[in-house]
């Protein structure tokens, strides 16, 4: 009995949707996803995102990639136009600040088309004015 291997949807791969550069020019490149843990979590409620300090954002950046893959493949993904025509896209992550909002991830269309679709901009709290036109995704 033989088994075909079961292959990924890139669409599902936050890494094959969006290129998540460093924020900031002091962070080196190969830092880059671990700074923008770190934003989001001092964004979000206070949790044990790590089980060791060797890497301190692991629980995270799972919650991050399969929150992404789980919404990916519910349709939960919005993409729209802003208000300069610029194309973006969003997702709920779920997550909350210390004051019960709700944050996004936020992203803008690449213009490197050698690279992934998406760039991740910001991680946005509901109320941010960049979300106002979108229809508020939903957490699942």
């Amino acid at each position: 009995m033989s088994s075909t291997p079961v292959v990924p949807n890139p669409k599902e791969n936050l890494f094959d949707f969006a290129w998540i550069p460093p924020r900031g020019p002091d962070v080196p490149a190969n830092k880059g996803y671990e700074s923008r843990l770190k934003e989001l979590a001092d964004r979000a409620q206070s949790e044990a995102w790590s089980f060791e300090p060797a890497q301190p954002f692991a629980v995270l950046s799972n919650y991050l990639k399969y929150t992404f893959k789980r919404v990916s493949h519910e349709g939960k993904v919005q993409e729209a136009r802003d208000a300069a025509g610029v194309r973006i896209a969003v997702f709920n992550t779920g997550l909350f600040t210390p004051n019960y909002e709700a944050i996004y991830a936020f992203f803008e269309a690449n213009r490197d088309p050698a690279r992934q679709p998406w760039v991740l901009a910001d991680f946005l709290v509901e109320s941010d004015r960049r979300l106002s036109f979108l229809l508020t995704p939903q957490a699942s």
